[in-house]
């Protein structure tokens, strides 16, 4: 499932890429399970190799929540931490567990699951989006709107394209115009950016007439809109 945010192609000069990995807890001590491929299945392994999950996968994600996502025969499961199976190997595709849910697609259908792996909002989007502090990007139709962990619509679908909650805002876009809305679906700063990246520690880098600024959450510009590629720490 793809984050369905489209941000244009900028390369990153102020940050510095690193691997991602995913802890999770072993008793007491945290243990890095890093998914690997070997020939053409996947499996796990930490870093001083005292930890593996064997290659029995034909794909495999990183841990989010203690589960990590696992494909075999073509069909998408959950595992644990010790490499048992605790989500059937029953759905077309899935994303990471997120506050407590993933969503996942069922008979080609978008659904969000629990842990246990029941569905809990059943399908009734064209696309379903991972929560992000209480809330979800879905589609229906062609507009972009958010629900709450219970399935109910919290902000309605006015948009043609969202992201995902950070800080309290969310990126969303209107005829081609990018703003932030926050948790009650008010706009909070206005659609007047051409491109957008979501807020960290305070500030969201924005794109203006070709050129690349910092702006804060009231959407003062705290750096210059001077800038033709920009990143984030």
């Amino acid at each position: 499932m793809k984050r369905r945010i489209l941000f244009k192609s900028i390369a990153l000069i102020l940050i510095i890429g690193v691997f991602s990995l995913t802890t999770c807890k072993n008793s007491s001590e945290k243990t890095i399970l890093i998914p690997v491929r070997k020939g053409l299945t996947w499996g796990y392994v930490s870093p001083n190799s005292e930890k593996k999950i064997p290659y029995n996968f034909d794909d495999a994600g990183e841990f989010s929540e203690g589960l990590a996502r696992v494909k075999k025969n073509g069909e998408y499961g959950f595992i644990n931490e010790s490499g048992e199976v605790v989500i059937a190997f029953e759905f077309n595709s899935s994303g990471s567990f997120s506050e407590g849910l993933a969503n996942a697609m069922k008979n080609y259908k978008d659904v969000y699951i629990n842990k246990s792996g029941e569905v809990v909002i059943p399908s009734g989007f064209n696309y379903a989006g991972e929560f992000s502090e209480g809330l979800a990007v879905v589609r229906k139709g062609k507009k972009y709107g958010y629900i709450s962990k219970s399935g109910d619509v919290v902000i309605p679908f006015e948009y043609d394209d969202a992201g995902g909650f950070s800080e309290g805002l969310a990126i969303v876009v209107k005829d081609n115009k990018y703003g932030f809305i926050n948790e009650s679906g008010e706009v909070v700063i206005p659609f007047e950016y051409d491109n957008a990246w979501g807020f960290s520690e305070g500030f969201a880098a924005v794109e203006a007439g070709n050129k690349w600024g910092l702006i804060d959450k009231r959407g003062n510009t705290v750096i210059k809109f001077i800038y033709d590629e920009v990143g984030f720490y």
